[in-house]
């Protein structure tokens, strides 16, 4: 049986390496790999694309703002404005998660909130506008 193969980037272009502890706010372009542990916020600089790969021995926890993340590894918090999350079978993710395309392998651990891009877009679109006539002085 075949298999297809995952697409991930192959050039790397930031590395947060095994033996790597960081605490604080990491922003980013183009590919970092986190095989480290980060206690912060990480995010793709604005208008960027920005994939954000952690190995199976990575801890994230805090806040990841990427449009696409690839997790082998644990990862704790809120995660947002994510395009597509993969997660390996040996991820493990605990938190909140607001997603447009997720795909989880088996073994996987998810305990998380998931919240639906669409569903916040829905109801974004369902509250009306402010009234300009009830905003008299």
């Amino acid at each position: 049986m075949f298999v297809r193969a995952k697409k991930v980037p192959s050039e790397v272009a930031s590395v947060i390496g095994s033996g790597v502890s960081i605490e604080g706010d990491v922003c980013f372009s183009g590919v970092l790999r986190v095989d480290g542990t980060v206690r912060g916020k990480i995010s793709a600089l604005p208008g960027q694309s920005a994939t954000l790969i952690m190995g199976a021995g990575a801890r994230v926890d805090g806040e990841v703002a990427v449009p696409h993340i690839v997790v082998h590894g644990t990862l704790n918090g809120v995660i947002t404005r994510c395009d597509k999350l993969e997660l390996a079978s040996t991820a493990r993710l605990t938190g909140h998660l607001y997603y447009a395309c997720i795909d989880v392998s088996p073994g996987a651990i998810v305990e998380a909130q998931l919240v639906s891009r669409a569903t916040i877009d829905q109801a974004e679109a369902a509250i009306p506008e402010p009234s300009l006539a009830l905003a008299r002085p």
